[in-house]
């Protein structure tokens, strides 16, 4: 039955469809429990099979207790539970590296903004409280005292054990275990998609997270880098639109340099995309901020050549 449907499937693509299709760029290493792959992007979601090819259409889902490992090129991938990963968001940022000479310092600049906040002062009572829990609590987690939450998918995994137990109350003492924290676990989800490249995840969480903080009338500490993380993820999914609505929402002010740096310089290029002049303000605001930055002030340079050409 799967092989028919799969069969099915390539009789209905076009044929320069299926000429692309031979360019496997990966393949699925194991999976447990309820998982679906969509091998040609058409809509026809079936079960998978360890060992079944990648291409760049293929898009990927897990459901409730499922979760897959991927392999694409030399990356592997842990796909947690309940996600939904397309292979063209994930390898469009491999594509831009490789095409685009400028781009690796810009990408490793989001991916450290993204990677540091299960460091960051604002979270660690939310994250030190949530491994202690789950240290004592939980046969299904292993954390040791001094590591770090690294994989995709330990990283959701872990904010998805926070999510379903805050505001429960302890058997035995009858004490709150976590207050309600939903709306920086949905930020920190975001924020994980968002480094791993899952760009339409990422959208789906932080959205959730703003949507919480309009409606409870909220202003936390990390309301910048909420819209930050927003307007990246949207920018990443061809949303131009709505990523320039959210980038007119920061306050530069109380960002820090490096954000500074990713906010202005993806503006300029939305700028520069639709033949817009760029504010002079903007240019210099960033040639201010990446000053001493000497890998990615070349890396600016190339990126102008790039763009004027």
């Amino acid at each position: 039955m799967r092989m028919m449907k799969l069969f099915m499937t390539m009789l209905l693509l076009p044929g320069s469809i299926l000429w692309g299709l031979n360019n496997e760029v990966g393949e699925i290493l194991s999976f447990q429990g309820k998982c679906l792959i969509d091998s040609f992007g058409t809509g026809e979601f079936i079960s998978p099979q360890q060992g079944d090819k990648l291409y760049v259409t293929t898009k990927l889902e897990t459901l409730e207790k499922g979760t897959m490992d991927i392999r694409i090129f030399k990356d592997h991938i842990s796909i947690p539970e309940e996600t939904q990963f397309s292979l063209e968001s994930y390898m469009k940022i491999n594509q831009k590296s490789q095409s685009e000479n400028w781009f690796s310092p810009m990408w490793d600049l989001i991916q450290r903004a993204a990677d540091s906040l299960f460091h960051d002062e604002e979270h660690i009572d939310l994250v030190t409280r949530g491994r202690e829990y789950i240290a004592l609590n939980s046969q299904f987690f292993a954390w040791q005292d001094d590591s770090d939450v690294s994989s995709y998918g330990e990283e959701i995994q872990f904010l998805k054990y926070l999510l379903a137990n805050h505001g429960r109350l302890d058997a035995e003492t009858g004490e709150v275990l976590f207050e309600d924290n939903s709306m920086e676990i949905f930020y920190l989800m975001g924020a994980v998609h968002l480094k791993n490249r899952n760009f339409q995840a990422a959208v789906e969480k932080l959205e959730k997270s703003l949507a919480i903080m309009i409606h409870d009338e909220k202003e936390p500490v990390y309301k910048q880098k909420m819209y930050l993380f927003l307007a990246i993820a949207y920018y990443f999914s061809d949303n131009s639109a709505r990523a320039r609505e959210v980038f007119k929402q920061l306050d530069l002010d109380k960002l820090d340099r490096e954000s500074r740096i990713i906010v202005n310089w993806l503006m300029e290029a939305q700028y520069l995309d639709n033949g817009s002049e760029v504010p002079l303000l903007l240019l210099k605001q960033l040639n201010e901020d990446l000053a001493g930055e000497e890998e990615l002030r070349q890396a600016h340079s190339l990126f102008l050549k790039a763009k004027m050409k």
